[in-house]
């Protein structure tokens, strides 16, 4: 998949966005070979254009969000999902020069209703971070996510997460998201995007799937 984003950002202001990534899937992804409201990532590649500077945004080496879609109710089945991610990010949206490594890994609850359309979920987990900023190195990570398949063409994705430094006391981070994607062509589609990580973020964008 490539994909090209239009952005305002509160700090850069307006820029582009570029984005490569192998022949996986995201949550908001169409197909019937893709497991609903799950994740699996491997070699994203996302970099930003602002004012004729380029910069690396996120490098996914691995990210995996389960959600079981399959519960069977036999003894011992289970409707706990799961994340593990591990690869470079910004430090958060006010920052273009802050690339910092990291590896993190939840667990919690979730329920489908609405025939599996509708997803509710909350984790708890750990992340690892490089101390960029000095923030500390271990941070605590409850996530709160809502998933919403209206048909094949809309999908919605509403998360929120908190990241308390376990070395920090002035320096948690409350991070909000939301996600909406228009399936245009089996190969194209349309996303609206917002998150505020620090400062605020809105986006447009497109991909083409190979």
């Amino acid at each position: 998949m490539v994909g090209i984003r239009y952005l305002y950002n509160e700090t850069a202001g307006q820029g582009l966005e570029f984005q490569l990534r192998p022949s996986y899937y995201d949550a908001l992804d169409g197909g019937a070979s893709h497991i609903p409201h799950s994740e699996l990532t491997m070699g994203r590649l996302r970099f930003s254009l602002f004012s004729d500077d380029l910069k690396i945004r996120d490098l996914s080496i691995v990210n995996v969000e389960s959600v079981n879609n399959s519960l069977t109710g036999l003894p011992g089945d289970s409707d706990r999902p799961w994340k593990i991610g591990l690869g470079l990010e910004q430090l958060s949206l006010d920052c273009e020069d802050c690339l910092t490594g990291y590896f993190r890994a939840s667990t919690g609850y979730s329920s489908l209703h609405m025939g599996r359309k509708l997803y509710l979920g909350a984790y708890l987990g750990v992340g690892l971070a490089d101390n960029t900023g000095g923030r500390g190195i271990v941070y605590v990570n409850p996530i709160f996510e809502l998933g919403l398949n209206l048909n094949q063409k809309w999908r919605l994705k509403l998360k929120s997460q908190y990241r308390d430094y376990v070395e920090s006391n002035n320096a948690d981070d409350l991070i909000s998201e939301v996600l909406i994607r228009r399936a245009i062509t089996h190969d194209l589609d349309l996303r609206i995007d917002y998150k505020h990580d620090t400062v605020s973020e809105y986006g447009i964008s497109t991909h083409y799937y190979w």
